[in-house]
């Protein structure tokens, strides 16, 4: 049986990953600790690979929910070595022409899609940066989403998908339920 799984802010290629971010730099992480458990960007992106391959299956649905890679050029080596049927909705750090080459990917059949949201049903948005709360009080019961990293949004109708929220390894869809669930959402 095919599941669905989710992760977020894989940032491949991305050195600051593992050199860590500087609590006085200026940056979207600016005061938290945020620095992964690998020496090299070449072991962060070979650990996360691993990881991923081994609880995403090929016939299984794995949403990226955004920052895939920062500073790849065009080497897009991951996605060709990860399982699954990869849906990767774009973040804040997918420009114009990483879009257009996950497009090709997906015109390749490296990738199931490229898409700005998704949803599940009628209950859950999925996104890469959380959405605004009156699309989770209005139109939809919560939200699985990325681009915190190590961040939460105090409200329990927000389930970060970050890979540092997630010990590096993609999530289930009945994982997250549950805990929702727990929550009370």
């Amino acid at each position: 049986m095919a599941n669905l799984l989710f992760g977020a802010d894989h940032h491949y290629f991305h050195t600051k990953m593992v050199e860590g971010f500087g609590k006085n730099e200026s940056s979207e992480h600016e005061g938290e600790e945020s620095k992964r458990p690998w020496n090299t960007v070449e072991e962060h992106n070979e650990a996360l690979i691993a990881n991923h391959n081994s609880v995403v299956k090929p016939a299984d649905t794995f949403y990226m929910l955004g920052d895939c890679f920062l500073n790849n050029g065009d080497d897009y080596t991951p996605l060709r070595r990860m399982n699954g049927k990869i849906k990767i909705i774009v973040g804040n750090h997918c420009t114009w022409n990483r879009i257009k080459n996950y497009v090709k990917l997906a015109e390749e059949g490296v990738i199931h899609s490229v898409e700005g949201y998704g949803t599940i049903g009628k209950d859950v948005i999925l996104s890469h940066i959380p959405v605004h709360d009156s699309q989770v009080s209005y139109r939809f019961k919560w939200n699985i989403h990325g681009h915190l990293h190590n961040g939460v949004v105090n409200d329990p109708r927000y389930f970060c998908a970050s890979m540092d929220r997630i010990n590096f390894t993609p999530i289930s869809y009945e994982e997250i339920k549950a805990i929702m669930r727990e929550r009370g959402v």
